[in-house]
């Protein structure tokens, strides 16, 4: 997931503790391999906006509750959909602006106010 839309997420406000993603993060590999990039499922506890700009999420893992932390750019998933799709639901492009709506296309729909006289 992109910095910028990373932030735009945190400041609408909906990545709640809680909220499940799939992440990028360093492991143990076997015959004790460091720092082995595995993905993982895991849920927020924490987010913090550093004073560089980069978004932090502290994590804990879903089958341990295992603690790790990771920057925005390791998230691949968030409830899941896509970070983009997710943004999209609510109104922000990929880029962290807010999305412009379209013109609604269609028919309108016909509002019939049933009177006691067009009754049977």
């Amino acid at each position: 997931m992109e910095n910028k839309l990373a932030e735009a997420l945190v400041v609408k406000g909906v990545l709640p503790a809680g909220t499940e993603v799939r992440a990028k993060h360093k492991a143990m590999g076997l015959g004790s391999v460091n720092n082995v990039i595995v993905s993982g499922d895991f849920s927020i506890t924490a987010i913090k906006v550093r004073e560089d700009g980069r978004v932090a999420f502290k994590l804990a893992d879903l089958r341990s509750g295992a603690p790790t932390a990771v920057f925005a750019d390791a998230i691949e998933e968030i409830d899941g959909m896509d970070p983009v799709r997710f943004a999209s639901v609510w109104n922000i492009t990929s880029e962290g602006t807010k999305a412009v709506m379209g013109k609604r296309r269609g028919r309108k729909p016909k509002n019939r106010v049933v009177e006691e006289d067009d009754q049977f």
